[in-house]
């Protein structure tokens, strides 16, 4: 072998054992914040996903969980920010992969009360849920329920988003686990169920870690937040 591909080599074989370093380097980090945010240790969480969005390699993932912690945190308008910011990305390569930030987008402000966007992101999430190849349509289906519900609640209809809920209620129960915000579901129904006098058992039904995991979403609704605070203590 020529010294000249000798030296020629050498680069080439640094430059492979960075990516290396990089790509473990990643996902050590990754877990790292998985590990901080499963353990409720919100702040570290954050700090990971701010640093890994920086990341090309990373950067899809760590919005994704960031937006988590940020709604975790009860930060609405900063989880807001960061799937806007997915949401930029996704225009470049529309598919089913730009759906949930669409739902994530419509929930968060229906959960703000700021009705308009919420029905521009739910519209444009159902149009792309009905063309796009790819679509989990049990899910979405589900996650659009929850979004229409929470409108409907919000703008002062607390009886339509109840009778909506219990209508298609059977959109839950096809689900796999916990897929299609089913917690929030639950959450949801408990609390209009209770302010409609019923029982509140599909609520109370969750366990524990099911009903905390969701608690954030009482973080700009006073009235939900008391229903929590009444049968959550």
């Amino acid at each position: 072998m020529s010294v000249w591909l000798v030296a020629s080599a050498a680069p080439v074989v640094l430059w492979i054992l960075w990516l290396r370093w990089r790509n473990a380097s990643i996902k050590e980090r990754a877990l790292a914040g998985r590990r901080a945010l499963a353990s409720g240790d919100l702040d570290e969480a954050a700090a990971i996903f701010e640093e890994l969005r920086r990341e090309p390699a990373a950067a899809t993932m760590a919005r994704e969980l960031l937006a988590w912690t940020r709604m975790r945190q009860e930060r609405l308008a900063d989880a807001i920010a960061v799937e806007l910011e997915q949401h930029e990305r996704d225009t470049r390569r529309p598919s089913a992969g730009a759906l949930p930030t669409k739902l994530e987008l419509a929930r968060l402000h229906a959960l703000r009360a700021d009705l308009p966007a919420a029905r521009q992101w739910a519209d444009d999430a159902r149009r792309l849920a009905e063309r796009a190849r790819g679509v989990n349509r049990r899910t979405a289906d589900a996650q659009l329920l929850v979004v229409d519900a929470l409108i409907a609640c919000r703008e002062g209809a607390p009886d339509a988003a109840r009778a909506l809920l219990l209508r298609d209620w059977g959109r839950f129960e096809t689900l796999e686990g916990g897929g299609g915000w089913r917690a929030e579901a639950c959450l949801l129904r408990g609390f209009l169920d209770g302010a409609a006098g019923a029982g509140v058992e599909v609520w109370l039904g969750l366990d524990e870690a099911s009903r905390a995991r969701v608690r954030w979403m009482s973080a700009e609704w006073p009235e939900l937040r008391a229903f929590l605070d009444a049968y959550d203590r």
